[in-house]
């Protein structure tokens, strides 16, 4: 129960920091732009703070630490209905930029691997959305991996395919 509420607290705390540093084109990316909430005048998404050089430099941190961890708690969390909607909706809020690096190549794979094996073994509402938000997401980004994530994306394709 205590890891479920620390895991809980991670999710809700990674998707504040990002919200808070992020730039709303960032932020709404992939998103039907009628789910997208406005303010009262209509003119921008509710709650966006400035930007600064040094809150992107920590946007790209908790990236890099989210990348490391998200694929280990996927799997540790893959029964709990509870968890595995926030954690699968997270990688959505990870800047692209960081899955092109090198020595986070082993990480990613992982990530998109888990990933596609939770949403093929899910039959919850909020899971598969999850789930299959951030798999496009990882397809659509601007990064050196998006060939990888188009091939696991494929695979979760053919998969659900050969079951109809």
């Amino acid at each position: 129960a205590k890891q479920r509420v620390l895991v809980r607290m991670l999710a809700c705390a990674a998707r504040q920091e990002v919200g808070s540093v992020a730039d709303e084109a960032f932020l709404n990316r992939g998103t039907d732009a009628d789910a997208v909430e406005m303010t009262s005048t209509g003119s921008k998404p509710v709650g966006r703070g400035k930007k600064t050089p040094s809150m992107g430099r920590e946007h790209e941190n908790l990236s890099i630490a989210l990348l490391k961890a998200l694929p280990n708690l996927l799997i540790q969390f893959k029964g709990d209905l509870a968890i595995i909607p926030e954690l699968a909706s997270l990688p959505r809020f990870l800047i692209p930029t960081v899955y092109s690096l090198p020595q986070r190549k082993q990480d990613y794979m992982s990530l998109i691997k888990n990933l596609g094996e939770i949403y093929l073994s899910s039959s919850d509402d909020r899971i598969l959305d999850n789930t299959a938000r951030s798999l496009v997401s990882l397809c659509d980004g601007d990064h050196a991996r998006v060939a990888e994530s188009k091939a696991q994306l494929r695979k979760v394709v053919v998969e659900l395919r050969d079951r109809v």
